[in-house]
Parts: structure tokens; C-alpha cells; sequence
């Protein structure tokens, strides 16, 4: 006697990260579920990985899409935890080629709109939300430290000094 399992395979053509042109736009059409893939762990369970539907701009066909672990940290940011929220949302589309088990391959990373791809202090690839270092600075309470020991006037603070956002040390 054969026992046999049901199959959620996916329907549908995947999109090809390699194919893909950095800054293309992008909207997911549903919601990211985790799917069984091909691939078993160690222990010979199936692997699993999160999939959803997109439309990138340009192309007529809705495509399966893969979605990374920095992507879906990114969403989560941008969007909360429910992935039902995420859908007709704009995205940009971000590749990096990178190597993976000794073999290069093109990464897809989906940026939510005021957020940018960057290296965090680890070296690890992460979508975070876009400072925007000028307004920060303004925005702060910086005290003017006065070598005679008084207390800085109004004059110690000037609005109309321009401040190089790239010398702020974060």
C-alpha cells in the first residue's frame, strides 16, 4: 500500500532576482505565508519558506516571490506584525550579489518606502528606517558649553549655521 501527502505546491512563474533591476518598483498582491520548500533540515524535516504574490511594475504577470529574513524584519518596521497589512504597499527593489554556500547569487531584498538597505555593526545586511541626520541634529537639545563657566545666551545658538550631516557620528 503507497501512502501519499497532500501538496501545497505553488502555482505560478518565480521571479528571478538576477533578472531584476535594482529601484524597480513593487507591490506584494498577497499576504507572505510560510511554504514547504524542496529542501529538508538536518533532522529530514521539510524546510520551509516564506512566499508571497508580486507585481513589479513594468511586468504584466503576478510572480511567486521569496521573502527574506531582512525583508520581513524591514515589513514588521514599516508595516507591523500582520503580513495581511503588507499587501499594495510600495516597495523598491534592491539585488546584492553575494555569495551563499560558495556559490554566487543575486539576493532580493524589498524596501519599504523611507527605508534603505545597510550593513548593521555585525556586517549583517538589514532594511532599516532612512535618519534623516540634518533634522536630527536640529531637532536636539545640544548644550553650548561656555569656557568662562556662564550659562550660553541666546546668541551661543545659531539657526542659520549650516551642519555637515556627514560629520554626525551616527
Amino acid at each position: 500500500m503507497a501512502i501519499y501527502h497532500k501538496s501545497s505546491s505553488i502555482q505560478g512563474n518565480w521571479v528571478k532576482a538576477s533578472e531584476l533591476k535594482s529601484g524597480s518598483k513593487a507591490v506584494l498582491i498577497t499576504q507572505v505565508e510560510p511554504m514547504e520548500s524542496n529542501f529538508t533540515n538536518k533532522d529530514g524535516s521539510p524546510q520551509t519558506q516564506d512566499v508571497a504574490k508580486i507585481r513589479i511594475e513594468g511586468e504584466k504577470e503576478v510572480k511567486n516571490v521569496r521573502v527574506n529574513k531582512p525583508t520581513i524584519n524591514g515589513f514588521v518596521a514599516a508595516f507591523g506584525e500582520d503580513s495581511e497589512k503588507w499587501t499594495e504597499k510600495p516597495l523598491i527593489i534592491q539585488t546584492e550579489r553575494m555569495i551563499v554556500g560558495g556559490k554566487r547569487v543575486t539576493a532580493l531584498y524589498l524596501i519599504p518606502e523611507g527605508f534603505e538597505l545597510r550593513e548593521d555593526e555585525g556586517g549583517y545586511l538589514v532594511i532599516t528606517k532612512i535618519i534623516d541626520k540634518s533634522k536630527a541634529v536640529k531637532d536636539m537639545d545640544i548644550p553650548v558649553i561656555n569656557p568662562e563657566g556662564d550659562e550660553p545666551d541666546e546668541k551661543s545658538f545659531s539657526e542659520d549655521e549650516d551642519i555637515d550631516p556627514e560629520k554626525i557620528p551616527f
